[in-house]
């Protein structure tokens, strides 16, 4: 993980407006289909990682865990343990720098995601 390139890249979010915090605002906007990829802190309760973990492999938006403090100091807003990166070039970078992938399916799937249809 690059964590240096993720922090930069978390602030510049935030400072475009191209993030959603807290619970409400982060499940909101992983069920509206506007979540490109969701940050959550190493610090989160477990029963907030199991909510945004199902969260995030039902609706299939990619999760990457945070180290402990990350969102909170890139985005300069205190106590907040989970960041919802709304889709698109944003996401993207994110993903790649912190290794991001969708809860409960593998790499061959993330690789070959065709939506459930057969590939012959």
């Amino acid at each position: 993980m690059n964590e240096s390139k993720a922090h930069g890249l978390l602030g510049l979010c935030a400072r475009a407006g191209q993030i959603a915090y807290g619970e409400t605002g982060c499940l909101s906007a992983i069920r509206a289909g506007k979540c490109g990829l969701l940050i959550l802190d190493e610090g989160a309760s477990g029963n907030a990682r199991k909510r945004y973990t199902d969260a995030c492999r039902h609706y299939r938006v990619p999760l990457a865990m945070a180290a402990a403090g990350l969102v909170e100091q890139a985005t300069g807003k205190r106590g907040r343990m989970a960041a919802a990166v709304h889709a698109g070039g944003f996401a993207e970078q994110l993903r790649t720098a912190l290794g991001a992938q969708i809860p409960g399916q593998t790499i061959e799937e993330t690789a070959n995601n065709c939506g459930g249809a057969s590939v012959e």
